[in-house]
């Protein structure tokens, strides 16, 4: 007989683990998230830029509200990663996945044109009667 030295419970929390850094991994990588942390970037490199020059009334109002856009932002990545329901967040991974399978749909049917194809055939009729025209 195989002792194992493993409790059902440490195996349990092992598999817990590696979903829910599947999980984590995977909505970083979504657009929607993705958006987010560029918002956060973007925003922080003008609140860095503008730092410590002398502003206008005008310029600190829109310094406020750029810092209040980065407290929404950094919200909203906080209620998608600890407050959505995985059904919520599993939602906004497969969003991204259809939208990368669409993206590279359009980008294969652009590329791949097969020799004899219908729209080959056109192509190559347009291409002549340019020639044509210029002769």
């Amino acid at each position: 007989a195989v002792v194992s030295t493993q409790s059902t419970g440490d195996k349990a929390s092992k598999i817990t683990g590696l979903v829910r850094g599947y999980l984590t991994r995977a909505l970083i990588k979504s657009y929607k998230v993705q958006t987010h942390l560029k918002t956060i970037k973007d925003t922080l490199e003008i609140l860095r830029e503008a730092a410590g020059t002398d502003m206008s009334e005008a310029d600190r109002a829109f310094l406020n509200r750029l810092k209040e856009t980065l407290r929404q932002t950094k919200e909203k990545v906080y209620v998608i990663f600890f407050e959505s329901s995985i059904t919520e967040q599993m939602s906004h991974i497969s969003q991204t996945r259809t939208a990368r399978r669409d993206l590279l749909i359009k980008e294969l049917q652009g590329k791949l044109v097969r020799p004899g194809s219908a729209r080959n055939k056109i192509v190559k009729k347009s291409k002549q009667a340019k020639q044509k025209a210029w002769i």
